[in-house]
């Protein structure tokens, strides 16, 4: 009962009391420090697992995990991993926990039920879901923009990248990329093109 680790050819048990308290563990990944591991279960949260203590991971994406159900994950890059829920499709986090993004149904994701992920050799992600499976460009942070979701207003005219900033042109005014948000530029509520 609870958790050992796999350690000069033997296991070795967590002494720590909470290890016993961990049920229904989905998801073990290494820590980016590499002196650590993050442990993720299907509906207590996520927790890291330093030596033989064992602490709650409190992080921007932990509650979400806790709400949505947490099934699966997969590390995505040196420093994100994406994971799957029950309800809540796909949430990214970069090494401290902090959110990237979400993936659902806002983004064309076919069911927001994630059975399993796996990452190809082109990193693309894919997702075994209750309704098929959906494979997911990663490297790109926006697959699908449309105007209902993504804070993009009216009919896009252009498209342009300057210094590493994506801008759209539309005929109600001038919209930049940051991260995953897309923010409308202030006082310049017109039509833009070029």
């Amino acid at each position: 009962n609870g958790l050992a680790l796999y350690k000069n050819n033997s296991f070795q048990k967590v002494s720590d009391r909470t290890s016993s308290q961990i049920v229904d563990l989905q998801t073990v990944f290494l820590n980016t420090d590499r002196q650590s591991v993050i442990l993720g279960t299907s509906n207590q949260g996520l927790f890291v697992l330093r030596g033989n203590s064992i602490t709650d991971f409190n992080v921007d994406i932990n509650q979400f995990i806790k709400e949505k159900g947490h099934t699966c994950g997969v590390q995505i890059s040196d420093n994100e991993f994406a994971l799957g829920t029950f309800t809540g499709g796909i949430i990214t986090s970069d090494e401290t926990g902090k959110q990237l993004r979400i993936i659902d149904k806002n983004s064309l994701l076919s069911d927001e039920s994630i059975n399993d992920l796996f990452l190809d050799t082109d990193k693309s992600l894919w997702a075994a879901t209750n309704n098929g499976i959906s494979k997911i460009e990663v490297n790109w942070y926006l697959s699908f923009i449309d105007n209902i979701n993504s804070g993009l207003e009216g009919k896009v005219l252009d498209i342009k990248e300057y210094n590493n900033t994506f801008w759209f042109a539309t005929d109600k005014g001038l919209f930049r990329l940051d991260g995953s948000y897309i923010h409308q530029v202030n006082n310049i509520e017109f039509a833009v093109w070029d």
